[in-house]
């Protein structure tokens, strides 16, 4: 049986605790695992201020910031500080920080392993990204839910 142990811990100026729970989790009780796509890298809005600073204005999309190495992004040839400016032809319809989802819920609509094109700006010039393991799979543990019976 897990044993419940009590954690101190700071969070900023407060003082938090929390319980954890050590040792071996009941099988029965295992998650579940779920698969959804991402796109192996993150990214930024790219803000009506960030676009006109840049150049690009009336410009939309994402900057990229970070490309996991050895991922789908990676091998398809994104860099740090690209624009991503369309999902297989569609623009991408951000221009403020609150738009952050925009772009991870537009590869959600495709399947793992498809292949996605992405209409990408690199130093100003288009950069046309195709790459069929784009949309990559993050495996997230899942809680299932028991029913009241």
């Amino acid at each position: 049986d897990p044993t419940a142990v009590l954690v101190h811990f700071d969070r900023k100026q407060r003082k938090m605790m929390t319980v954890v729970k050590i040792g071996k989790e009941d099988e029965k009780d295992k998650p579940a695992l779920a698969r959804k796509p991402w796109p192996a890298a993150e990214t930024q809005v790219l803000t009506r201020d960030l676009a006109e600073a840049m150049g690009l204005a009336g410009k939309m999309g994402v900057r990229v910031t970070e490309v996991y190495s050895g991922r789908a992004a990676d091998k398809a040839g994104l860099k740090v500080g690209d624009i991503i400016l369309k999902v297989d032809g569609e623009a991408i319809e951000a221009s403020q920080p609150e738009d952050a989802d925009v772009y991870p819920t537009m590869l959600r609509q495709f399947r793992i392993g498809s292949t996605v094109a992405l209409s990408v700006l690199r130093g100003g010039k288009a950069v046309a990204v195709n790459e069929s393991r784009h949309v990559h799979a993050l495996a997230r543990r899942v809680r299932r839910r028991r029913r009241a019976r």
